[in-house]
């Protein structure tokens, strides 16, 4: 199983509060929703039509949501979404119990040593960073630096001008 698929199967059991999120800051109809979705994501992930409709129906019917006829004036007739009270509150307990799965996930996938295996990839990773910020420092300056970048690239502290 690659990890798209993976990634898919976790994301497909929350399409009701990706939509309803689409939906907290205006109205709007199914392939702008999708397209906000595909946009977000850097297009790694895109509803499929069907998945979308049927959850617009099952969030109507739950009183989550309400449609209405655009009254475009070219092209096709659009048909909106509109978040209700109802999809407000549910759209809030959806977040609050994604937030709650995803701490106790993290909890259950990570080992005792994670946490220390963590820590000291940040620390080597703040070194490498730091000497490279060193590096470009010495590169910018425009006396002539060379025995100093040898000593920050060999890690010796030795000063042999007397200093």
């Amino acid at each position: 199983m690659s990890f798209m698929s993976i990634a898919s199967d976790l994301i497909r059991g929350h399409t009701d509060t990706i939509i309803l999120a689409r939906l907290i800051g205006a109205d709007n109809y199914g392939y702008e929703i999708n397209k906000s979705i595909l946009q977000k994501t850097d297009g790694k992930y895109e509803l499929k039509e069907a998945t979308l409709y049927t959850a617009f129906r099952r969030l109507e019917q739950a009183g989550h949501i309400t449609s209405y006829w655009g009254d475009e004036q070219t092209g096709a007739r659009r048909r909106y979404y509109s978040i209700t009270e109802s999809g407000q509150l549910t759209y809030t307990e959806l977040v609050n119990e994604w937030e709650t799965a995803k701490e106790m996930i993290d909890i259950l996938i990570k080992s005792e040593d994670s946490a220390k295996d963590t820590s000291d990839i940040l620390t080597k990773s703040e070194n490498v960073a730091k000497e490279m910020l060193d590096l470009k420092n010495i590169q910018a300056k425009p006396e002539d630096n060379t025995e100093e970048m040898k000593d920050n690239l060999t890690g010796s502290e030795d000063n042999t001008d007397g200093e």
